[in-house]
């Protein structure tokens, strides 16, 4: 059974604001904080490796994510926002 995605994503996220600069920083992250994740994701197959991790960032259209990335933080609203009022 493979690893869900949810569990690849809060991981790489938080890993990255935790400093990881990379695959192995985040699988490592990863494996340091496991028994807090499991406070929040199944990982049901356990962390997932460097090239696990990477396989799934492959797979992603940037644009979109990065466009998840900015609804989720609510900075698409804000860049709208003042746009507006720059005019």
């Amino acid at each position: 059974m493979p690893h869900a995605p949810v569990d690849i994503l809060l991981i790489a996220l938080c890993a990255t604001m935790a400093g990881a600069e990379g695959w192995d920083d985040m699988q490592a992250w990863g494996e340091a904080n496991e028994a807090r994740l499991r406070l929040y994701v199944g990982l049901r197959n356990g962390v997932p490796g460097h090239d696990t991790i990477r396989r799934v960032f492959e797979a992603i259209d940037p644009k979109r994510l990065e466009m998840v990335r900015l609804e989720w933080c609510g900075w698409n609203g804000a860049a709208r926002y003042v746009r507006r009022w720059a005019r």
